[in-house]
């Protein structure tokens, strides 16, 4: 009654990316859903909202 245990040489795990990589292509990915999210769902805070918390008029800056 023999048993086998895998060691991290049995098992062949990999990407074409880096960690980073995949990282930096998912934050692109999350930041551009998200920013299409918003556009859609709430225009009227990316046009008065957001620049009025620079102290800017949000009708004359979009």
């Amino acid at each position: 009654m023999a048993s086998k245990q895998r060691t991290e040489a049995d098992v062949a795990t990999g990407t074409a990316l880096e960690s980073w990589q995949a990282g930096v292509v998912g934050g692109i990915a999350g930041a551009v859903a998200f920013g299409v999210l918003m556009a859609v769902q709430m225009p009227a805070m990316l046009e008065m909202g957001i620049p009025a918390m620079y102290g800017l008029e949000g009708g004359l800056v979009g």
